[in-house]
């Protein structure tokens, strides 16, 4: 009985206890904690990744002190920018101002007037791209371009051709190419367009549009017709020819004398 409790202290005895741990249950309850460590530090990073995220958004308007920027602030600071020229295109355009439009968030844009059209460009004020000022420099560097190509005649020395009134062009376009049976492509060709009036450049019809003038045009000159030979008395004499028009067109003509 003496050595079975003896052997009996020696299975419940602390140090026979601890040794019999096993080593991996240690390492487990190390990694737990570790792990618990990680799971924090993840969170952490997240909420300073969102907090970067959201001062980098281009609705916000705060700056490094997190006080809202005024309308007049963000127009200083514009012009700012505009005074030290970092692109080429702010040469191009006075001092911006604030414009009466507004972006997507509801707040007022940037109006840099361009020194040669005169026109504005609006610009949303957390841009810093001058990409749009860029795009219309070379718009309006285009226009000017094509208004110096375009001289007057009486530039030229040629006179007695008279003010073309930009309401007769249709119909001088449709006359054109129904006379003589030109394509209507021909209309807004760059060679055809060197030998016509400003005012008849600038009002140049489409080719469709030609072609529904050309139906008005023979309308209007039956019932023109029809009206005269009511009115007419006497005999008439008639006489007739037939050929046929570069593109192809048979055409009989009819002259009544």
């Amino acid at each position: 009985m003496g050595n079975s409790k003896k052997r009996h202290k020696q299975l419940v005895s602390p140090s026979s206890s601890v040794a019999d741990i096993p080593v991996s249950e240690k390492e487990k309850g190390t990694s737990k904690k570790k792990r618990s460590r990680t799971v924090i530090d993840v969170v952490d990073n997240s909420d300073e990744d969102q907090q970067v995220s959201d001062s980098e958004t281009p609705a916000s308007t705060q700056n490094s002190k997190g006080k809202n920027l005024s309308d007049e602030d963000k127009l200083k600071k514009a012009r700012q920018v505009h005074v030290k020229q970092l692109s080429t295109s702010y040469a191009y355009f006075n001092p911006p101002h604030l414009s009466d439009s507004l972006d997507k968030h509801r707040q007022r844009m940037l109006a840099y007037p361009c020194k040669v059209c005169g026109k504005n460009t609006n610009r949303r004020t957390y841009d810093s791209s001058p990409t749009n000022l860029s795009k219309h420099v070379v718009s309006c560097e285009m226009r000017q371009k094509e208004t110096k190509n375009t001289q007057k005649l009486a530039a030229l020395g040629i006179s007695g051709t008279g003010d073309v009134d930009p309401r007769e062009v249709p119909q001088l376009c449709a006359v054109w190419c129904a006379e003589s049976a030109r394509p209507f492509s021909g209309l807004g060709k760059q060679a055809h367009e060197g030998i016509l009036h400003p005012v008849v450049i600038k009002n140049l019809p489409a080719q469709n549009t030609v072609s529904d003038n050309i139906g008005r045009l023979n309308t209007a000159g039956q019932e023109k017709f029809i009206e005269s030979l009511k009115n007419h008395n006497g005999a008439m004499y008639l006489g007739l020819d037939a050929w046929q028009s570069p593109n192809g067109f048979d055409i009989l003509g009819t002259v009544i004398y």
